[in-house]
């Protein structure tokens, strides 16, 4: 491995809890076996040291203490901890998967003009092991260029975060999507707008930008004229069979037959 990629960084990071520690061979070894377990590639110590120290040098993580040293994600800033509203983040969080789930579906599929030919679900319920292996909203858009030959399918995901939740743990979730995912988005409430005069808004923003992540911002779940596309997600080329055994995975059976006959 040539230069530490954003993917590998995002599933380190993905790793780590906020204030806890873990030791850098047991990350090592950890990490080594996602990478092979997504890309069937085997990455070596040396590749994990440059993983570790790119993160180190962007401010992300922390060198710690102990027998062959240890990581610890960097603490939040006391400032822009006070300013996210995250208590009791899951439960507000279900509550909102419908009403995104049809808007994002409906009027902001339909102004990305990807809605007529595009299924999705809400898949955040999906029993798939592993930290942030499920998006909370997915969909699947099968489109048609005119000079590109035969038809194009991208996966959407689509993390929700409740009002005013602006931890840049949810930029991490997000990305780690990439893995199976063309486009990645993290979607907030802000129903009051605290992100104009929010640091913690700022820091979201920036980290979005670095890892690629679209950001939509909304006040009411269910009115499309709130939704703000803050950041539109950079495309990914993620590996053809993680994205089928996802679908396999993750979307019901109607919905796999249309996506499989779309593609044909």
């Amino acid at each position: 491995m040539n230069k530490p990629t954003k993917k590998y960084k995002a599933l380190l990071l993905g790793m780590l809890r906020e204030g806890h520690s873990v030791g850098n061979m047991t990350a090592c070894d950890l990490l080594r076996q996602k990478i092979q377990q997504i890309d069937n590639v085997t990455i070596t110590d040396d590749d994990y040291w440059a993983i570790r120290n790119d993160l180190i040098d962007e401010g992300k993580i922390l060198r710690g203490k102990g027998k062959g040293g240890s990581i610890s994600l960097v603490p939040p800033d006391p400032a822009s901890v006070a300013e996210t509203n995250c208590d009791k983040e899951d439960n507000k969080e279900r509550k909102l998967y419908g009403a995104v789930y049809e808007t994002i579906t409906g009027s902001w599929a339909n102004e990305k003009t990807i809605a007529e030919n595009s299924f999705a679900c809400i898949t955040a319920y999906n029993k798939i092991s592993g930290k942030w292996k499920n998006p909370d909203i997915c969909m699947v858009s099968v489109m048609i260029h005119d000079f590109i030959p035969g038809k194009t399918m991208e996966l959407f995901a689509f993390e929700v975060k409740p009002n005013g939740c602006f931890k840049v743990e949810g930029v991490f979730e997000a990305a780690s999507h990439s893995v199976r995912a063309h486009r990645s988005y993290l979607v907030i409430q802000d129903r009051d707008k605290q992100r104009e005069n929010s640091g913690a808004f700022e820091e979201l923003r920036k980290m979005c930008i670095r890892f690629g992540v679209g950001l939509i911002i909304f006040e009411e779940p269910e009115a499309f004229k709130t939704y703000d596309t803050i950041l539109d997600a950079q495309y990914q080329t993620p590996d053809p069979a993680e994205i089928s055994e996802f679908i396999k995975l993750s979307f019901p059976e109607d919905l796999r037959s249309k996506i499989r006959e779309r593609t044909r």
